[in-house]
Protein backbone atom coordinates (compact mmCIF):
# COMPACT_ATOMS: atom_id res chain seq x y z
CA UNK A 1 0.00 0.00 0.00
CA UNK A 2 1.27 3.47 -0.84
CA UNK A 3 0.63 6.50 1.35
CA UNK A 4 0.88 10.18 0.45
CA UNK A 5 0.78 13.31 2.56
CA UNK A 6 -0.49 16.20 0.47
CA UNK A 7 -0.84 19.99 0.88
CA UNK A 8 1.29 22.84 2.19
CA UNK A 9 1.05 21.47 5.74
CA UNK A 10 1.18 17.85 4.51
CA UNK A 11 -2.07 17.35 6.42
CA UNK A 12 -4.13 15.42 3.84
CA UNK A 13 -3.42 11.68 3.88
CA UNK A 14 -4.17 9.51 0.84
CA UNK A 15 -3.66 5.78 0.61
CA UNK A 16 -3.67 3.54 -2.44
CA UNK A 17 -4.19 -0.20 -2.66
CA UNK A 18 -3.60 -2.45 -5.69
CA UNK A 19 -5.72 -1.21 -8.59
CA UNK A 20 -6.25 2.28 -7.12
CA UNK A 21 -5.59 5.52 -8.99
CA UNK A 22 -4.09 8.52 -7.16
CA UNK A 23 -4.11 11.98 -8.72
CA UNK A 24 -2.02 14.79 -7.29
CA UNK A 25 -2.32 18.14 -9.04
CA UNK A 26 0.85 19.70 -10.48
CA UNK A 27 2.95 21.84 -8.13
CA UNK A 28 1.20 20.52 -4.99
CA UNK A 29 3.54 19.73 -2.11
CA UNK A 30 3.43 16.02 -1.38
CA UNK A 31 5.50 13.29 0.23
CA UNK A 32 5.05 9.60 -0.46
CA UNK A 33 6.06 6.45 1.36
CA UNK A 34 5.52 2.73 1.45
CA UNK A 35 2.85 2.19 4.11
CA UNK A 36 3.93 -1.43 4.64
CA UNK A 37 6.90 -2.53 6.70
CA UNK A 38 6.97 -5.92 4.97
CA UNK A 39 5.66 -5.59 1.38
CA UNK A 40 7.21 -3.58 -1.48
CA UNK A 41 5.16 -0.97 -3.32
CA UNK A 42 4.86 -1.34 -7.08
CA UNK A 43 3.29 1.55 -8.95
CA UNK A 44 3.12 3.22 -12.31
CA UNK A 45 3.73 6.96 -12.31
CA UNK A 46 2.31 9.02 -15.15
CA UNK A 47 3.20 12.66 -15.61
CA UNK A 48 1.99 15.33 -18.01
CA UNK A 49 5.58 15.95 -19.08
CA UNK A 50 8.50 13.68 -19.93
CA UNK A 51 10.61 15.52 -17.36
CA UNK A 52 10.35 14.48 -13.74
CA UNK A 53 9.98 17.81 -11.98
CA UNK A 54 11.09 17.27 -8.40
CA UNK A 55 11.77 19.96 -5.85
CA UNK A 56 12.93 18.52 -2.55
CA UNK A 57 11.89 20.79 0.30
CA UNK A 58 14.56 20.28 2.93
CA UNK A 59 13.56 21.37 6.41
CA UNK A 60 9.86 21.54 5.56
CA UNK A 61 8.18 22.02 8.95
CA UNK A 62 5.86 19.06 8.36
CA UNK A 63 8.25 16.84 6.38
CA UNK A 64 9.91 13.63 7.47
CA UNK A 65 12.54 13.86 10.18
CA UNK A 66 16.02 13.03 8.94
CA UNK A 67 18.94 11.91 11.05
CA UNK A 68 21.89 14.33 11.30
CA UNK A 69 23.89 12.43 8.65
CA UNK A 70 20.94 12.05 6.23
CA UNK A 71 19.94 14.43 3.48
CA UNK A 72 17.61 14.46 0.54
CA UNK A 73 19.04 13.24 -2.76
CA UNK A 74 19.13 16.11 -5.27
CA UNK A 75 19.60 14.16 -8.52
Amino acid sequence: MGRWWVGDALDEVREAHPGDFVYIKPHVVHWEENASDTEPVRMIVARTTQDAIVVNLENHPYGPVLEDNERYDHD
